[in-house]
């Protein structure tokens, strides 16, 4: 196995926090960047000699700089080039929050810890993506904002009527299969698990389930899995979130020491970290690799949102993915947590045009 001259940067686009219904910011998009170490100071010198040839200063590299002129995006996509003729490896991470809402809702009543109701497979990814795909389909933002509402505030009444409302509404679909559930909410709404419920003992915002916290842990499984790939050892270097930064710090520790967790195997996590020999949180002022995975996740946010609002690329724009496209990791190592309705032109965009 090599040694961990390897770096992982992660930087995030798209953070509205626990406000999962921002119409502005539909997606939030976690990217990590593998690079060896000595490799991104090269790459920093070639950025900083890219920017010099235009008599101008490199300064924080920040996506929403470069992507809104055409001499910024010439250098977006010099970027991109140096990035692939590095051998650089993109891990991406996509949550579209909406979506997000549905599934905390089908976390909510539907935890067999919680609901004696709850069917077998509610234990597995499986049937707990097909019924947040129903509910994305069936419900109006007005439901998930109630819910969203409750959640936050552990209203416990609120969310049992709101609850209702969502059996209500899912047992007049034809599917018996979605009646079924509709019926087995109904059951569970005297006791479900209480996302918004503070506990002393664990980190601080742990009850405010922001896009973060959905899209961390299955990252760390899938770069994980990468790195085994290339039997290579990197250290995680994640830009400050003040916010965040401690549940983010928890779940990574969770993620060391999944042997000890009793219910890990339950959703098909059996391993513990071992090729992510440990985390560093960085003002990205001063990491350029964070700096570097701010671009890529900026990217890849801009792309999602125009791909939902149905709007078409620039040619320019265009070239921009063209040439971040070499740098990003097999379609395996990347996470999709959104509406089948959109995943496959977001990824297609992404990973085929």
């Amino acid at each position: 196995m090599q040694t961990t001259s390897y770096r992982l940067y992660c930087d995030e686009s798209g953070n509205t926090g626990p406000s999962l219904l921002e119409p502005k910011q539909p997606f939030f998009v976690y990217a990590f960047i593998l690079l060896p170490l000595e490799k991104v100071r090269t790459i920093a010198n070639e950025v900083k000699h890219l920017y010099a040839e235009e008599g101008i200063s490199a300064g924080d590299l920040k996506a929403s700089r470069l992507w809104k002129s055409s001499r910024g995006l010439r250098r977006y996509e010099r970027i991109g080039t140096l990035l692939a003729q590095a051998g650089t490896l993109i891990c991406l991470s996509i949550v579209e929050k909406r979506y997000q809402a549905c599934a905390l809702i089908v976390e909510t009543f539907l935890d067999p810890a919680y609901n004696p109701s709850a069917p077998p497979q509610a234990a597995a990814a499986p049937y707990r993506q097909w019924l947040a795909h129903q509910l994305y389909v069936s419900l109006e933002d007005r439901v998930f904002n109630r819910f969203l509402t409750a959640q936050r505030e552990d209203d416990i009444m609120g969310m049992r009527m709101v609850g209702e409302e969502i059996a209500n509404r899912l047992a007049l679909h034809p599917q018996d299969h979605i009646v079924d559930a509709a019926r087995r909410i109904m059951v569970g709404l005297d006791d479900f698990y209480r996302f918004g419920k503070q506990y002393p003992d664990f980190p601080t915002n742990f009850h405010r389930p922001a896009a973060q916290q959905a899209a961390f842990f299955p990252s760390l499984m899938r770069v994980e899995a990468l790195l085994q790939s290339l039997t290579v050892q990197a250290m995680l270097v994640c830009d400050e979130d003040r916010q965040f930064g401690e549940v983010l710090a928890a779940i990574f520790g969770h993620a060391c020491s999944l042997e000890e967790n009793p219910f890990a195997r339950e959703f098909g996590d059996y391993h513990s970290l071992t090729h992510i020999v440990g985390m560093e949180q960085a003002d990205s002022g001063d990491s350029f690799g964070i700096q570097l995975a701010d671009l890529a996740a900026g990217l890849v946010n801009r792309i999602a949102i125009l791909s939902i609002n149905k709007s078409l690329l620039t040619a320019r724009q265009q070239q921009v993915v063209a040439s971040w496209r070499p740098a990003f990791a097999p379609l395996a190592s990347h996470g999709f947590m959104m509406a089948d309705v959109h995943r496959e032109h977001i990824v297609r965009t992404l990973f085929s045009e």
